[in-house]
């Protein structure tokens, strides 16, 4: 129960020199909206351990603005209670118990709560918050202090969720549906444990029946597997017959086989000796043949030395002769031109070539001068037709060290905001764009960050060396307007889209005017005002200066101004190029002109030379022409020479090449006769080999050497013959051979899983089966009896709640004869699960039966007194001596009249229940015989940081 309470720079409560002492009946606070009544609710509702507040209020609402830190102190009673203390258990043996919470901002800028517990009187609270660490010792985690105080005084989270419920909330519980009346009425009375045990003895018989489905469909399974292994080892019992029939048709097949090879190499034998008498016969036709052939060579060689001889001769002419030519052709050409250049350089006056150059070192220099302006002149176009682009795109032209740093501004994932972007001018003030941002100048780039990024915002302009400004988000703050001014503000004209984040950084905008004339700023000037005409003239005490905005970027209005002025500049700059262009080509022309007339004046130079060069060349033209005539004679006698010898050569050819072809003719038969001895000598050795294969073949199939001896004396029995008495043969055997290792063989490739382990797998199946079954039988057993166990469970539950209940319906009833009303209560179960039931009161005032509560015969005074009952009734037990300790109500008698509120305070009398309310300001205390303690709050007035104390007036007795 509490003993007193204080706070300090707890909302504009001032701190008092004592404790305002705390009744433990009824408590009021009595005071007019906005004169603190909830503010010292929810402060010793935040001691109890409660973390929201009414009103949508969050913590920092409560800390006075002269402060950073709030305490509010509260004392509990610790008199011993049938000789035991409260708070012993816990250590604490005096008569009272000390709570101090400390609310302080940290430097992360979050609100935080500390607990701190004396044992005994404390009442130094300033000193706690100017030294926490002084009394670290009592501190006390907020989880630890709220088991605490379930502990000690009864305060649980179902009581501090009651007593965080808002006014309405308290006063509608009539206006509940059953279901959620039986619901919030189950969680004040604390059946969560009971509840709790039979939705565990639920959980484990579901749980339990998921089992046995889990082993029936196991079971299931298990026999879909023994019927499979049964279908394999049938199939595998007919793969080892099929088996055992290849093993005996693989030695009929190989007997038959080495007959046949003995065969075959007889064959062989007899047929390479026939092809050796052939061979002989070749061989001495070849050395006839070679001895003509020597014959023709000698006399063809004698002719080949003669003619190669000629050939000689006539490729040293044929050699000389082109290259002569080409000479003399070259040499005419080399005479055409230089008579040409002659004739040409005869017709050209003499200059002075130093002149020439000098003009043209003047002309290269001015040409340099025309194509660097003509360059500069491009790249301005360039610019602004880019310039354009974005501007016709929408986007604003920014300065180029803007765009880098708030790209890297996005790619760290800061959030940020240009204030050129959160600005723009308002339609009917456009014709100011320009000189609001003259003015504004480098503060339209500052970037505006959030206080927690702000640290690495500033670290990236350091490193970018970004030249404006980099600022936390500041609010706008008040300002009180100039009325005597006849001109609008900067501010005025501006639309603001974040004035929450920017706002603060334009306020100082409202004592800076608009004027038209320099006259009209300069009058301004002399009063201290500090004033921009149209074009840029910012005048104030200090002077004139002429501000340029080098570009507008503020809003849509700036982007089409900077549209037009583009457009304007770029028209004039296009002129500009093209008279440049025209200069430079001229200058281009000039050039080219002084380099040909150079060029030329330095041939003149020449001439002498030329003349007499040409001449030379005349004579050796003439020289080697007569050479050429020579030569081409000689030519002619060789050619007539070798024509005679070619005849002869080629009748000497003729008989050689047809002694070559009978020689290759009988060549080639002998090649042929070596190859076939040779590969039927080697197909001997083959048949040889697979023969010896063969035996060995037949030697693992189970034939021993003797047998193998025996097989062309066997090989005529009737066991390999066939029907009609023919041996048979080793193709015949094979295809039956195949057919039976194709079967085998599928067998092996379709069930590669059936083997001599499917038949032990078989075996452990059917056990395993039998096994699952009796296990069934067990799960079956046992499931009997968790569905026992949880029945019983849910008889208990309903039969808990039925008596809690009953006696919540009782203690309802006992409550409502203290109004002389009529009270009544009922469950109805609907369904198994107590989660869907429905808890029906109702109640009669004045003598009238009994009707539902939320019925409309009741007035809503007597549903405000009757969602009160509900409330209390489920809070207070006198049967089992259990009660809430402490209850916070909001103008308990706000809908009723005086003689049902003094009713209800009677009732509020009657419980036993320390109670902390707000009551009417109006109705005098006098009249009120059930209100212990009345603290009068009052109003903090204007231009004082606190209101004047709580006035704390006593009952009368």
């Amino acid at each position: 129960m509490i003993k007193d309470f204080s706070t300090a720079y707890w909302g504009y409560l001032p701190t008092t020199k004592q404790p305002y002492p705390a009744n433990p009946r009824v408590n009021a606070f009595v005071g007019s909206s906005g004169h603190g009544k909830t503010t010292i609710f929810d402060g010793i509702r935040m001691v109890l351990g409660d973390t929201t507040f009414e009103s949508k209020r969050t913590v920092a609402h409560y800390i006075h603005k002269k402060s950073n830190w709030a305490i509010v102190r509260v004392a509990f009673h610790n008199e011993p209670v049938n000789g035991v203390r409260p708070f012993e258990r816990h250590g604490y043996r005096s008569d009272e118990v000390t709570v101090c919470c400390r609310v302080f901002k940290h430097s992360d800028g979050r609100f935080h709560k500390e607990y701190s517990v004396f044992d005994g009187a404390f009442y130094d609270i300033n000193e706690l918050a100017r030294n926490p660490k002084a009394y670290k010792e009592a501190l006390m985690t907020q989880d630890d202090y709220r088991d605490m105080l379930e502990d000690c005084l009864g305060i649980t989270p179902a009581f501090r969720k009651l007593m965080a419920m808002n006014p309405d909330s308290v006063k509608n519980m009539v206006e509940l549906s059953p279901s959620t009346l039986f619901q919030r009425i189950f969680e004040l009375k604390g059946l969560k444990d009971i509840k709790d045990r039979w939705q565990t003895a639920r959980e484990r018989y579901e749980q339990h029946q998921i089992t046995i489905e889990s082993e029936e469909k196991e079971l299931k399974e298990k026999e879909l597997i023994v019927k499979d292994l049964q279908r394999k080892a049938k199939l595998f019992h007919e793969y080892q017959e099929e088996l055992l029939a290849l093993e005996q048709v693989r030695k009929t097949h190989g007997i038959i086989h080495f007959w046949e090879l003995m065969q075959d190499m007889e064959r062989l034998q007899f047929e390479i000796s026939q092809e050796r008498d052939k061979l002989n016969h070749t061989i001495d036709k070849i050395h006839r043949i070679r001895l003509e052939k020597k014959q023709f060579q000698e006399s063809l060689d004698n002719l080949n030395a003669q003619i190669s001889q000629l050939r000689k001769t006539e490729t040293e002419t044929n050699e000389k002769i082109p290259s002569l030519s080409e000479n003399i052709g070259s040499l005419n050409v080399d005479i055409t031109n230089l008579s040409a250049t002659v004739n040409r350089l005869s017709q050209f006056p003499t200059q002075n070539l130093d002149e020439l150059h000098r003009q043209y070192e003047e002309a290269k220099e001015h040409y340099h001068h025309c194509s660097y302006d003509h360059t500069q002149a491009k790249d301005t176009l360039t610019e602004l037709h880019q310039r354009l682009h974005t501007l016709q795109s929408n986007r604003p032209v920014y300065p180029k060290y803007v765009s880098p740093f708030v790209r890297t501004l996005q790619q760290e994932g800061i959030e940020h905001l240009l204030l050129a972007e959160a600005i723009r001018i308002k339609p009917e003030f456009k014709k100011w764009q320009q000189a609001v941002e003259a003015y504004l100048g480098q503060e339209r780039f500052r970037i505006i960050v959030s206080p927690n990024q702000f640290v690495a915002a500033k670290k990236l302009q350091e490193t970018h060396r970004y030249t404006a400004r980099v600022s936390e988000y500041r609010k706008m703050t008040p300002f009180l307007p100039t009325h005597d001014v006849p001109y609008p503000s900067i501010l005025s004209v501006l639309e603001i889209s974040e004035k929450e984040k920017v706002g603060g950084y334009l306020t100082r905008l409202h004592s800076v005017f608009l004027v038209d004339t320099v006259e009209q700023g300069h009058e301004l000037a002399k009063k201290g005002i500090v004033s921009i005409t149209q074009k840029g003239l910012q005048q104030d005490g200090d002077g004139a200066i002429f501000r340029d905005p080098k570009g507008l970027c503020c809003g849509t209005l700036a982007i089409q101004a900077e549209i037009e002025n583009t457009q304007a500049l770029l028209a004039a700059k296009t002129e500009e190029e093209r008279a440049l262009k025209s200069k430079f080509d001229e200058a281009e022309t000039r050039i080219e002109g002084l380099e040909k007339e150079i060029t030329l004046q330095q041939e003149l130079q020449e001439l002498p030379e030329k003349v007499t060069e040409l001449e030379h060349l005349q004579q050796h033209f003439s020289s080697l022409n007569k050479e050429l005539a020579s030569l081409r004679l000689q030519q002619k006698q060789t050619a007539d020479k070798l024509h005679h010898l070619y005849n002869l050569q080629s009748d000497h050819n003729g008989k050689l090449t047809r002694t070559n072809l009978e020689e290759t003719s009988t060549k080639t038969d002998q090649k042929q006769i070596n190859d076939i001895i040779t590969s039927k000598s080697k197909y001997l050795v083959e048949k040889e080999s697979s023969r010896q294969q063969q035996k060995e073949a037949l030697l693992q199939l189970g034939l021993t050497d003797n047998d193998i001896d025996f097989i062309p004396q066997d090989i005529h029995s009737q066991k390999f013959k066939d029907t009609n008495g023919n041996l048979l043969t080793s193709s015949e055997l094979f295809t039956e051979k195949t057919h039976l290792e194709q079967k085998t063989s599928f067998f092996a490739t379709q069930y590669p899983d059936i083997n001599e382990a499917t038949l032990q797998n078989l075996e452990v199946s059917v056990d395993r089966v039998e096994r699952l079954k009796l296990h069934l039988n067990e799960l079956e057993e046992k499931r009997v009896e968790l569905q026992k166990n949880a029945d019983d469970a849910l008889h208990e539950l309903k039969g808990f709640i039925k008596s809690e209940f009953n006696e919540y319906t009782h203690e309802f009833s006992s409550f409502a004869e203290l109004l002389q009303a009529k009270g009544k209560g009922r469950i109805i179960e609907v369904g198994e699960n107590p989660d869907l039931w429905e808890l029906h009161m109702s109640i009669g005032f004045d003598g009238k039966e009994p009707v539902p509560i939320d019925s409309g015969e009741l007035s809503s005074g007597q549903k405000a007194c009757t969602s009160l009952l509900l409330l209390l009734a489920a809070v207070n037990n006198r049967k089992e001596h259990k009660k809430i300790p402490i209850m916070f109500l909001d103008e308990p008698k706000a809908r009723v009249d005086d003689d049902r509120g003094n009713e209800v305070g009677q009732l509020l009398q009657a419980t036993d229940i320390q109670y902390f309310i707000t009551h009417q300001q109006g109705e005098s205390l006098k009249t009120v015989n059930w209100i212990d303690h009345a603290y009068h709050c009052k109003v903090c007035h204007a231009g004082k940081d606190f209101a004047d104390p709580m006035i704390f007036q006593r009952k009368r007795m």
